[in-house]
C-alpha cells in the first residue's frame, strides 16, 4: 500500500494528523489570495457567485483561480516524496485564514 492511499483511512487519528498536515503544507504552497479562494470555497462552502462578488471579479476568472489552484495542489503532492511529519511547518498565515486567529494558540 503506498502513503497516499494510506491518508484515505480516516478512523486512524495519526491519518487524518497526517492529511491535516499535509493540507496545510498544500495550501502554503499556494498564492494567498489561491489560498484564501481555496479555503473559502472548499472548506467554508462559498459558491462562485458569492466569491466573484467579494473578490469583484467575474464568475470565471474566479472558476479558473480555483481550478488552477488544485491543480498546483495536485502536481505539489504528487512529487511530495515526505511524509507530512517531515514537511516544513506549516505557515501561520493558513491557520489564520482558517480560523480568523491572528497567532496560533499553544
Amino acid at each position: 500500500m503506498d502513503y497516499h492511499s494510506e491518508l484515505q483511512r480516516v478512523d486512524d487519528p495519526r491519518s487524518r494528523l497526517d492529511r491535516n498536515r499535509m493540507l496545510n503544507y498544500l495550501l502554503g504552497q499556494l498564492s494567498i489570495d489561491d489560498r484564501a479562494l481555496i479555503i473559502l470555497h472548499e472548506l467554508h462552502g462559498w459558491t462562485v457567485p458569492e466569491l466573484a462578488r467579494l473578490r469583484k471579479r467575474p464568475e470565471g476568472t474566479i472558476k479558473t483561480r480555483i481550478r488552477r489552484a488544485k491543480l498546483k495542489m495536485r502536481l505539489v503532492l504528487a512529487t511530495t516524496k515526505n511524509k507530512p511529519t517531515e514537511l516544513a511547518a506549516p505557515r501561520e498565515t493558513v491557520y489564520a485564514m482558517s480560523t480568523g486567529k491572528k497567532t496560533l494558540d499553544r
